[in-house]
């Protein structure tokens, strides 16, 4: 990936079973070639964590954050700058 800036997509999700694996798709088909995407998963409850994990086992440049419990969206966002060192930062929602 050297050569280019590092991009980083933060993916804030919670209880986005329904939508998260067409997001994760969308993200998969860009072509930049230094991405990686976070998931930062806000304690779902419902298959979020399953189906974020087996992105995550496909695919090495996706990694996956998650919290115990809700922690509500600003601090599941501030949560990005925490575990981030890319150049750039991109959030994004699963919905």
């Amino acid at each position: 990936m050297s050569g280019h800036p590092t991009v980083d997509i933060n993916l804030f999700v919670y209880n986005g079973a329904a939508t998260l694996a067409e997001t994760i798709e969308s993200i998969l088909a860009q072509t930049w070639p230094a991405l990686r995407l976070t998931l930062i998963d806000n304690g779902s409850t419902d298959a979020t964590p399953d189906i974020g994990q087996r992105y995550a086992e496909q695919v090495n440049w996706i990694r996956n954050k998650r919290n115990h419990a809700n922690t509500g969206p600003v601090a599941n966002c501030q949560r990005a700058f925490w575990h981030g060192d890319a150049d750039f930062v991109m959030p994004k929602t699963a919905d």
